[in-house]
């Protein structure tokens, strides 16, 4: 594998190598469900369709997981690199593209076949992970190319990576395949399904407080605020935060939620009560003028 300085990577926006969030918390309940379902295909393989909801906090815990196995110089000079990620959008090339450019193998995609210079990357840095961010994006095309390195990598090195589609939902673009298509039965014996749900209840309780601890520990010590969680969990899963009445509650809420409690408490408010009902009454009023403003 070819030597790199760095982990410079193709795609702006929301890459799955930029660094990870300083408020990043592996704690959370969420989290940690999230990284143990990764760490099980990174340990077991196969081909994983892992879905939460929108803003719970999935792409940060990859970038953490891949963070967390980055790749190792041997003593030869070639490269371990254990994990690598892509992303899925509605055009062909960027998913073996973004994959080319986690490997570091990009420059080399300009002077042969794709598919090829990929998998021989993967057999070089024994690759044991690909996670695809935004796998509920895979059409078609995207589905083909994947199958085709899978095939390529598995001939030439005898083992195949598992992989994580990190999806909003179930689906993962498989309406958009060819009814009569013998990839399609080969696509839905291989996935498998893992639902990971939000925060319940008991859970919103240990999330609040992980997020003031790193945050403003001071609320702590100094109002009853904790003695409120249950209001939040309440509040948060009413029918304007929690469309689908799933009585769960996406970290995004909770940080959002805390964030305004600090505003409050630096302003002198020393309820508890006050500071939860303040604070989602602000997050719900900038909420709605977001969603008026994009209308």
């Amino acid at each position: 594998m070819t030597k790199r300085k760095g982990r410079a990577h193709g795609h702006d926006g929301d890459s799955p190598l930029a660094p990870v969030s300083s408020s990043f918390i592996p704690e959370l309940p969420f989290t940690k469900r999230w990284t143990a379902g990764i760490q099980q295909v990174f340990d077991e393989g196969g081909w994983c369709v892992q879905s939460a909801g929108a803003q719970q906090g999935k792409s940060v815990a990859n970038r953490a997981f891949l963070r967390a196995h980055e790749p190792s110089k041997r003593p030869n000079g070639t490269y371990e690199v254990p994990v690598v990620a892509t992303v899925a959008c509605p055009q062909q090339a960027l998913l073996l593209h973004d994959l080319a450019a986690s490997l570091g193998v990009s420059a080399l995609v300009r002077r042969g076949n794709i598919i090829e210079v990929i998998a021989a990357g993967l057999i070089r840095g024994g690759t044991r992970l690909l996670i695809v961010n935004n796998g509920h994006e895979m059409d078609w095309r995207q589905w083909e190319k994947l199958l085709a390195l899978h095939e390529v990598y598995l001939r030439r090195g005898g083992i195949a990576p598992g992989i994580i589609f990190s999806s909003i939902g179930e689906q993962v673009g498989i309406p958009s395949l060819p009814s009569l298509d013998e990839a399609l039965d080969q696509l839905r014996k291989r996935l498998f399904y893992r639902p990971i749900p939000g925060h319940s209840k008991l859970e919103v309780e240990k999330a609040l407080r992980l997020f003031l601890e790193g945050r403003v520990p001071a609320m702590l010590t100094k109002t009853d605020v904790m003695t409120y969680a249950p209001l939040l969990w309440q509040e948060l899963t009413s029918e304007f935060f929690d469309v689908k009445k799933t009585k769960r509650v996406a970290a995004v809420d909770i940080d959002e939620s805390v964030l305004r409690m600090e505003a409050l408490f630096a302003g002198g408010e020393r309820s508890g009560e006050q500071l939860v009902r303040q604070a989602v009454a602000l997050y719900r009023s900038d909420r709605s003028r977001a969603h008026e403003a994009a209308a």
